[in-house]
């Protein structure tokens, strides 16, 4: 019984590990800006922690690929206008720091 169980474990634990891995990383990007550094990193710490059970896995990876296009619609910018940017975007979220403190991120 125990062998069976495993058997039909193992293909779960290669297909869970499978998917865990094809997540977009939103965290590396070509901009040498700090400001867009911290938001990217932001963005993905909320996709990872917030616990609201309104967005479903699929609605997190759907943004994390619209953040991904952001980042690729946002290469041909030059760094003062990528840094204006990012800051506007950081500054969205200075609304809800406490909230975000909450799920263990910081716009800091």
């Amino acid at each position: 019984m125990k062998k069976s169980a495993f058997l039909l474990a193992l293909p779960l634990v290669i297909l869970l590990t499978w998917c865990w891995s094809n997540k977009i990383d939103i965290t590396e990007t070509e901009f040498n800006v700090e400001s867009c550094d911290k938001y990217f990193e932001l963005m993905d710490c909320i996709l990872e922690n917030d616990d609201d059970e309104t967005y479903s896995d699929e609605m997190r990876d759907e943004l994390r690929q619209e953040v991904k296009d952001m980042q690729e619609s946002w290469n041909t910018e030059d760094e003062e206008t990528l840094d204006e940017k990012c800051n506007s975007q950081l500054e969205v979220f200075e609304e809800i720091e406490d909230r975000l403190e909450e799920i263990w991120c910081s716009i800091k």
